[in-house]
């Protein structure tokens, strides 16, 4: 039986009868990504930008940024954790290739990860996304400051002994960052110029 629903909250109510069948699942629309995914690549705009079920880099990387921050603003919330953070982080990082090589597109399966809208010359250099961002103040959680200092606040595997990260640009200087985690004195982390 299918149920039509309207655009935002249903309520479905089931209700034994008479003569009645079981209720052995509930499924969302098979179509949720009706037309989001062409059959065929072409190079024009009816077949690109259906915004109804694609990945897309850009907002992915907006809420791994929120996500990175709630973890560590608010570390005494308990509903998401850093291995939440890693897991969709490795994810993410997996959807950075295609045919084993770099690439962005401007679209993704959500279910498969494979690139849509991803046509010859269209939108296969679109590099929307903030990966970079995201491992050096998401995961190593490197917060610059207003003064000439810095802020860690990692999100890294419990397994990690250490991480180093070099020559970043920082005030105009490259810079290295050696880090044992966590670190055992007040000098074991050092930002060098």
């Amino acid at each position: 039986m299918q149920v039509p629903l309207k655009a935002g909250a249903n309520t479905l109510k089931f209700a034994k009868d008479t003569s009645f069948t079981e209720l052995d699942r509930i499924t969302a629309n098979p179509y949720f990504n009706y037309q989001a995914i062409p059959a065929e690549q072409k190079r024009d705009d009816a077949n690109c930008c259906h915004w109804n079920g694609p990945s897309w880099p850009y907002q992915t990387s907006q809420s791994l940024t929120g996500l990175a921050n709630l973890l560590q603003d608010y570390p005494s919330q308990s509903f998401v954790t850093k291995a939440d953070y890693q897991t969709m982080l490795a994810q993410f990082a997996d959807l950075q290739h295609k045919d084993g090589k770099p690439y962005v597109a401007e679209a993704a399966n959500g279910d498969t990860g494979e690139w849509i809208y991803d046509g010859f010359n269209f939108s296969e250099h679109y590099n929307h996304s903030s990966f970079n961002d995201l491992v050096l103040t998401g995961l190593l959680g490197i917060k610059p400051q207003a003064g000439n200092t810095l802020v860690l606040k990692p999100l890294i595997p419990a397994g990690w002994d250490y991480f180093a990260v070099e020559n970043v640009p920082y005030r105009g200087r490259q810079q290295h960052l050696y880090v044992l985690w966590p670190s055992k004195s007040a000098l074991a982390s050092k930002w060098q110029a």
